[in-house]
């Protein structure tokens, strides 16, 4: 069945527009000839996701990883809720190995299940999420973000396939929060990494940007806030190349303790009504 919502960008007679697709989708996908034929470890560990002691067996497969950037605020972290769960990236992860998508989760943060830093920083191999690098941050804001991207010259230095922007929650519940501006700044970060990785990706030459809009707030006015940001969030998209839209916020609306932890943050029913999202969004970018 088809039940939760993501925009996603298309080009067709009418210029860019926002067509609303419904996911999950009813029968597992059929992928191209990239993720046809999985390649066969000789270790027990899955092929080539920059792990210590997880060599690559059939170096030749490498074009069939996704270079997978999840970037934002905490709930791309995940942690609140609790510091084992790994947001969505835990139940993408196991879509897309399950559909033959072989997943690399980039950055240089890390968590999630079987994650663990004792011996020097050593990663557990187990508990559903084998690949926990990411670019998320507890409580940051569009800006606090985008200043850490330029420092560090993300695009530039990761190389990614797909980048999952979640960032606005700590945006639209500050006093004083203006949508165009706050839109303005964002739309300006997108630019920035279209740029930087134009010819870096290894599928698609240039990289391609999923935009996740953001969730219902506690409190009312801030809610408001967060409808009127994700209108400019889908006039974004609707006006950049390879860009596509989550629509998280129809996905766990309205709050409450149903699929939030917190004021902004999701548990885990939301993370689970989250994940599916970004499966289909992906497809759309293949």
């Amino acid at each position: 069945m088809r039940a939760l919502v993501v925009l996603a960008l298309i080009a067709n007679a009418c210029g860019p527009c926002v067509e609303v697709i419904t996911v999950p989708e009813a029968t597992a996908p059929v992928l191209g000839p990239k993720f046809a034929a999985p390649c066969v470890p000789t270790d027990g560990h899955p092929c080539s996701f920059n792990l210590p002691g997880a060599p690559d067996a059939q170096p030749a497969t490498l074009h069939r990883i996704v270079r997978f950037m999840a970037a934002g605020d905490t709930n791309t972290v995940g942690v609140i809720y609790p510091g084992t769960l790994g947001s969505y990236r835990t139940a993408l992860w196991s879509t897309a190995t399950a559909n033959g998508m072989l997943m690399d989760f980039i950055g240089d943060q890390a968590n999630g299940p079987g994650y663990s830093t004792t011996g020097g920083g050593t990663i557990t191999l187990d508990g559903g999420l084998l690949d926990h690098g990411h670019e998320g941050f507890n409580y940051y804001a569009i800006e606090d973000w985008s200043s850490y991207y330029t420092r560090h010259q993300l695009a530039r230095e990761l190389r990614p396939d797909i980048v999952a922007l979640n960032l606005g929650s700590y945006n639209v519940n500050q006093g004083g929060f203006n949508a165009t501006t706050e839109a303005t700044a964002y739309a300006a970060l997108v630019d920035q990494i279209l740029s930087d990785c134009t010819g870096l990706s290894s599928l698609f030459g240039d990289c391609k940007i999923i935009i996740v809009n953001v969730p219902p707030q506690s409190t009312g006015s801030y809610t408001t806030n967060a409808i009127a940001f994700n209108a400019q969030l889908a006039t974004i998209a609707a006006s950049r190349p390879r860009t596509v839209v989550v629509d998280l916020y129809t996905a766990v609306a309205p709050w409450g303790a149903t699929n939030f932890y917190d004021a902004v943050n999701l548990n885990a029913t939301g993370m689970a009504a989250w994940a599916p999202l970004m499966w289909s969004a992906m497809l759309r970018l293949f």
